[in-house]
């Protein structure tokens, strides 16, 4: 099964999200030093899930992803995919 994750999120600084934005996109200047916060609630269909596996197609500057507030994958990265298998009690 495929959802896709595109369309309007939330970001900020610090986990402060103080605006909202596009996905996929640039939300920010690429140079700035602080890591950028993306977050969004998903609903996922009614399915057995064991796993979960999301890709990210342009990541920059090693993503983490985090599911309420438990970080569940990272990986190094730079303008690249990057996979993210993980399991976490809240998706499956």
């Amino acid at each position: 099964m495929h959802l896709s994750l595109s369309g309007t999120w939330a970001y900020g600084d610090s986990r402060g999200y103080g605006g909202t934005c596009s996905v996929p996109g640039v939300v920010l200047d690429p140079a700035r030093a602080q890591p950028l916060w993306l977050r969004r609630q998903v609903t996922l269909p009614q399915q057995p899930f064991t796993r979960l596996l999301l890709i990210l197609k342009g990541a920059r500057f090693c993503p983490q992803v985090f599911i309420n507030g438990d970080l569940v994958s990272q990986a190094e990265g730079g303008m690249c995919y990057t996979r993210h298998l993980f399991a976490h009690p809240d998706c499956i």
